[in-house]
């Protein structure tokens, strides 16, 4: 299998490899994580991952080390913290002025792989280029670097779509929210337009899809239109899936985005159709609440358009297979079990 070099941005990644190698990798992973997880133990022993998270995410981060522990990585994890209103890691050197550059060739020198998130857009393609100027082997992935790309999100995204419906040609999906801002959306989008999928982007006029990411999908040829939320209405039940992210509350009324809820659904969604949303989520899901009969009577965490924790659930094959395929890829999954060729053919 080849090498998978930085990940950073998901513009970078054919659909050869998504489809030959990606998706064969994670239902691999699927299979021998249930059958037999003690047998992973041994493809990253000896492997040295940072998480070097400026801005902290428990989410991420714990996805990141429960993965990194099944696969036998030893796994440090340095988080940041506010300092006159910038983010930086505490007792580092950056705090009394020290250069970016240094710190990721310290680390460099002691990890085979730095896990990146950053609160600005580009730091995370700063690292690859100290490290790729330098020549050292580390590699660098990218977990959210402000509102710029978060890749590894948008592959637990591409492969739960392709999971559910089977395909991912021939698609329809309505993406809505904070298009502008949302890194998972950006990072989603660019490897929905290597496939035939007609998108249609749903958000207030102030939080369109970035210009850069439009004239990529038209220049490719991916079939796209930008609507207003009061346009929905046009496409109801015609659409496969729906990704949503939330609007900060600053940049929205309350009554300016749809709330996706039970009413909605029964007005919007065609049987079958899911729904999916990166987390943490807002009021643009009705939550399920203990102390909230309400929500638990509006929201449709329990109905078959909830697509999103089946879609956490996917998160951990996923990052398993990124890790492997990114610091060991010369290991066949199939030679870790004698029985996993059966267990995929059955599966």
């Amino acid at each position: 299998m080849k090498e998978v070099g930085h990940i950073i941005q998901t513009q970078d990644f054919r659909r050869a490899w998504l489809e030959t190698q990606f998706f064969e990798e994670v239902k691999d992973m699927v299979v021998i994580a249930e059958k037999k997880p003690a047998s992973l133990f041994s493809v990253l022993k000896g492997k040295k991952i940072l998480l070097l998270f400026w801005k902290k995410s428990v989410r991420t981060s714990n996805m990141f080390e429960v993965a990194s522990d099944m696969l036998g990585a030893n796994t440090k994890l340095i988080e940041g913290e506010k300092n006159g209103g910038k983010w930086q890691i505490p007792y580092s050197s950056e705090i009394e002025g020290g250069y970016f550059e240094d710190l990721v060739r310290t680390f460099a020198t002691k990890y085979d792989c730095i896990v990146i998130r950053h609160p600005e857009e580009g730091l995370a393609t700063r690292a690859v280029a100290i490290i790729d100027k330098f020549r050292y082997k580390t590699k660098i992935i990218n977990a959210g670097d402000g509102p710029g790309q978060h890749p590894i999100q948008a592959f637990i995204d591409l492969f739960s779509i392709k999971k559910d419906f089977g395909k991912i040609d021939g698609l329809t999906g309505v993406i809505m929210g904070d298009l502008l801002c949302s890194r998972a959306v950006h990072s989603l989008v660019y490897l929905l337009g290597k496939f035939n999928v007609k998108m249609f982007f749903v958000s207030l006029s102030k939080l369109k899809m970035p210009d850069g990411i439009t004239r990529y999908l038209t220049r490719h040829g991916v079939e796209y239109k930008e609507i207003c939320p009061q346009e929905i209405s046009g496409i109801k039940k015609d659409f496969d899936f729906l990704y949503v992210v939330g609007v900060p509350r600053e940049r929205c009324a309350d009554n300016e985005m749809p709330i996706i809820n039970k009413a909605f659904a029964n007005e919007f969604l065609k049987t079958g159709s899911k729904v999916y949303h990166p987390f943490p989520r807002g009021k643009e899901i009705t939550p399920w609440r203990y102390d909230d009969e309400k929500s638990q009577k509006e929201t449709i965490d329990e109905t078959e358009h909830a697509g999103y924790f089946d879609q956490m659930e996917n998160g951990e094959a996923v990052l398993l297979a990124i890790l492997k395929m990114a610091l060991n890829p010369a290991i066949d999954l199939k030679e870790l079990d004698d029985n996993l060729l059966l267990f995929t053919k059955q599966k």
